[in-house]
């Protein structure tokens, strides 16, 4: 139980401009996250660089069993990174479970190397 990164993908060619960093979060925690009214937020802090949300903006909510498709926009990729650069960042996700009230953080690192 718990989440999975099941996919992702730092992409540097210019068909990906805008979504640089992308992430296939799978949800195995036994509940559904965030809501319209307590949104999940997905930041993501790299070496070198910023990455912001991209529109349409990420998922506010992954159902228990799901999985939510996450991009970034990163001013450390673009068509000028050479491809196989290590990527490295953290990401932190921050929820609150269906039913619940106290938001819980969630920190991972991602290294990778730019395709």
């Amino acid at each position: 139980p718990g989440f999975a990164f099941q996919e992702f993908k730092v992409d540097n060619t210019p068909a990906a401009a805008g979504n640089d960093l992308a992430i296939v979060l799978r949800n195995g925690l036994g509940k559904d996250l965030g809501s319209s009214a307590n949104p999940m937020s997905f930041v993501v802090d790299v070496i070198g660089g910023t990455c912001n949300d991209v529109a349409p903006p990420n998922p506010i909510s992954v159902v228990d069993g799901g999985t939510g498709d996450f991009k970034w926009d990163c001013t450390n990729v673009d068509a000028t990174t050479i491809e196989g650069t290590r990527f490295k960042g953290t990401l932190k996700l921050k929820y609150i479970a269906a039913g619940e009230t106290i938001e819980h953080t969630v920190t991972g690192d991602i290294t990778t190397k730019v395709e």
